[in-house]
Formats: structure tokens, C-alpha cells, sequence
């Protein structure tokens, strides 16, 4: 009785290691996850300091006059990004790594990273570290942005910050060569957008994809690359 049972364990763990339910191979893959995670926050937090304070930088004239040319308002621009080139960027972060939406849209193209956002909707949330993002001090100041105290009063968020960033969880395929996150930023009430990242790893390093609109463009410009 007791060769019976012992065969009948054995073919069960067998079963269960076909399943792919091995904890050695789920640790594996929890650290990598984790890891691979916050290299890509951490790119994508050091992206922000190329973004010329765009939140400082007015916007040009509807139409450009004798008095205000074209020429005018790219030096204005200029002296601003000059005055505020050594300053810290202020980068709050939001303390949630948010769940999408089920009923949310995306016009992935491709069909892996289709599937990668599918996996994103059935993730839950969880707290995010930014102990563990990487980022230049001497350029970039980063915290936790307090939601308890400035969930109400919007302006309340920009005194002390200068961006707002959230993130998503990030998903990988199984070898974790290719990874889907979405990040969304605000510079202002009224200034905000979010747009679906898709990354492949190449020599070690995440790569940006593809760009989907317009808005998103000066950030996969960056992360194409280490800049």
C-alpha cells in the first residue's frame, strides 16, 4: 500500500513539474521580475529631465507679430531652459502601481504585446519602492507623492513637484526579452496624459519599441537609447 501511494506522489510532483509548477523556477522569475521592473522604471524616471520643463516653458503666441517672432520665443524658451538646466527636477511619484481598466482599449498592433496587455488587466495593484529606482540625484529630486494630503486640492500637488508619474505594473513574455507597461504623466489639472510602453531587451538594456502618438514621442526618443 504504502509503493502504491509513494508511486501515486511521485507521479503527481511529476505532473506538477510538467505543469511548470516548480518553486525554484518561480523565485527565479519573481527576482527577474522585480529587477527587471525598476530598471525600467528607473529609465524611464531619468527620461524626464530631457523634457526641457515643458511645464515651465510658455507656450507660443497663437500668432506670431512684429513685436513677438518666432525668433523671440525660441530665445525666451531658451533663457528658461538655461536658467533652470541646474536646478532639481521635482519627480513625484504615485505610491500605487495601478490595475487597468478591463474595459480600457489600445490599438496594439503587434500580437505578443496585445497579449502582454491582456495580462496587465488581470494584475492587481501593489505599492511601488522608489528605493529601488535609480536616478541622478544631482539632477532630479524623487518622492512619494503624498495622496493622503493632496488627494483634494490639485494645486496643493504642483507646489512642491514639478511632474506627477504613475505606473503600471510591468508584464513580460517568458523568456522576459519583451515588456509592456503603462506610464501616464502630469505636469498640471489640466496637463496629463498616459501612454502604453513597449519594451525588448537588447544587450542588457530595455529598449523602447514603438511610438504610438505623438504625445509619447519625445520619450520613446530617449529610451531608444542609454542619453
Amino acid at each position: 500500500m504504502v509503493r502504491v501511494i509513494s508511486k501515486a506522489l511521485l507521479f503527481i510532483l511529476f505532473l506538477a513539474s510538467c505543469k511548470g509548477n516548480n518553486p525554484k523556477r518561480e523565485v527565479k522569475e519573481n527576482i527577474l521580475e522585480d529587477k527587471y521592473s525598476y530598471e525600467i522604471y528607473s529609465k524611464l524616471v531619468k527620461t524626464y529631465k530631457y523634457l526641457d520643463y515643458v511645464h515651465l516653458i510658455p507656450p507660443p503666441p497663437q500668432e506670431y507679430t512684429i513685436d513677438f517672432t518666432e525668433e523671440d520665443f525660441l530665445k525666451q524658451r531658451d533663457s528658461l531652459i538655461a536658467l533652470h538646466k541646474d536646478s532639481l527636477l521635482k519627480i513625484a511619484v504615485y505610491p500605487i502601481l495601478f490595475k487597468i481598466e478591463d474595459n480600457e482599449k489600445t490599438n496594439l498592433k503587434d500580437t505578443v504585446f496585445m497579449k502582454l496587455y491582456k495580462r496587465l488587466k488581470k494584475i492587481r495593484e501593489a505599492p511601488i519602492d522608489i528605493s529601488k529606482i535609480g536616478y541622478d540625484k544631482n539632477k532630479i529630486r524623487l518622492s512619494l507623492l503624498d495622496t493622503l494630503r493632496n488627494d483634494k486640492n490639485w494645486e496643493n500637488r504642483f507646489k512642491t513637484n514639478d511632474i506627477i508619474l504613475s505606473f503600471s505594473r510591468v508584464v513580460f513574455t517568458d523568456d522576459f526579452t519583451r515588456a509592456l507597461l503603462v506610464s501616464g504623466v502630469t505636469t498640471s489639472k489640466v496637463d496629463a496624459f498616459s501612454s502604453v510602453i513597449q519594451l525588448r531587451r537588447e544587450r542588457g538594456t530595455w529598449i523602447g519599441v514603438n511610438n504610438l502618438d505623438k504625445k509619447t514621442s519625445a520619450i520613446y526618443d530617449l529610451i531608444k537609447g542609454d542619453k
